[in-house]
């Protein structure tokens, strides 16, 4: 699964690269008579420098009757293509990548491994993302070959990644903002599903992170937000982690069958608080909610055999945070029956409890 993960992952990173590649903007080619320096290794080694820059140079020969176009287009793929590789021997080889990684995603142990027939494609196209980049090519008629160059600046991709990262970081710290305000006003669902959003928004950012200390190997670290990073991520476990404290829920009931007190109605929506993830608080003090009850016989009624009833409850469902009621609800159960009073009551009232659960799960229930 992780390796379909990964391909689909690396997959998408390439159609990415090959828009912004084939875009005519980032390409140009030359066709005269003179042909343009960069087709000389020295002239590309100077003026190219690889302290500043990455990249990728391609040749190849034209037929006769041959489409110089589509070798062209070709010729320039290939470039572009040795110069994300050189991207990504460099990602192979450093170390501190994946340090970097291991930080930001707290421990989390990431199988890296991936098939070694994926891995030359990878490497080859898939492991960066490049703007700003150029490509360059000529046809050179007399000889009948075409040569492309490609490059891209280290300080512009650098740029692109720290954007995204402070970008997605901007959109992380909103959604937890708005997550605090949601909680505030007693929305643990909709808190829960900002913090999901929230955490959401960074995880992709480890991907830039690495590109960014590769292509930076002496400041990239500094100007990734790995602090930033890592204290968003500790508040949001930890509102997460107050938002299921939250959910420990305080039940009492006064429930009256024949004038003696019974437990059936509270009993049963215990047992749903219990299997939706909510706890029960042994006291109000320690509860997110307090759930009241009060149920009593309505209606009731006998033709001589049976006898009939239907059980009328009150509810109300209290955040002990903002001490506001979240459901003041008053529930007529159906009428059942049964051949004593007491068999019939307590029919009653058990058929009264999914009725209450679904008024209320939402305003309860994170997950």
């Amino acid at each position: 699964m992780l390796q379909r993960t990964n391909n689909a992952y690396f997959a998408k990173a390439l159609m990415m690269i090959a828009v912004i590649f084939l875009s005519p903007q980032f390409s140009y080619s030359q066709k005269s008579a003179i042909a343009p320096q960069w087709i000389q290794e020295s002239w590309r080694e100077v003026s190219y420098p690889q302290k500043e820059w990455y990249t990728g140079f391609s040749q190849d020969v034209v037929e006769r009757g041959a489409n110089v176009a589509q070798i062209t287009q070709r010729v320039e793929r290939e470039a572009q293509n040795r110069m994300v590789q050189g991207i990504s021997v460099h990602i192979s080889g450093t170390s501190q990548t994946r340090t970097s990684s291991s930080q930001v995603r707290q421990g989390e142990k990431v199988n890296e491994t991936i098939g070694k027939e994926y891995e030359q494609i990878i490497e080859a196209s898939t492991n960066t993302q490049v703007v700003k980049s150029e490509t360059h090519s000529y046809h050179d008629v007399k000889n009948n070959r075409v040569y492309a160059f490609a490059a891209v600046k280290r300080s512009d991709l650098a740029s692109y990644y720290i954007s995204v990262i402070e970008t997605g970081l901007g959109e992380a710290q909103r959604e937890f903002e708005q997550s605090k305000q949601l909680a505030g006003a007693g929305d643990n669902r909709g808190a829960a599903e900002k913090l999901v959003l929230s955490k959401s928004k960074i995880d992709p950012l480890s991907y830039y992170r690495d590109m960014l200390i590769t292509v930076d190997p002496v400041n990239g670290l500094k100007r990734a937000h790995v602090d930033r990073t890592n204290e968003l991520l500790k508040n949001i476990t930890a509102a997460q982690i107050e938002l299921q404290n939250d959910l420990f829920v305080f039940l009492r009931s006064k429930e009256v069958i024949l004038g003696e007190e019974t437990d059936i109605v509270i009993s049963g929506l215990q047992t749903l608080l219990t299997q939706n993830n909510c706890r029960i608080a042994g006291n109000k003090e320690a509860a997110g909610f307090i759930l009241s009850i009060e149920a009593r016989v309505a209606n009731p009624k006998s033709d001589g055999v049976f006898h009939y009833c239907n059980a009328a409850v009150r509810v109300n469902l209290t955040n002990t945070r903002t001490g506001k009621s979240e459901a003041v609800i008053n529930i007529n159960g159906p009428k059942e029956g049964n051949m004593t009073a007491q068999a019939a009551a307590e029919a009653a009232f058990k058929s009264v409890v999914p009725m209450i659960w679904a008024q209320i799960k939402d305003k309860i229930a994170v997950n």
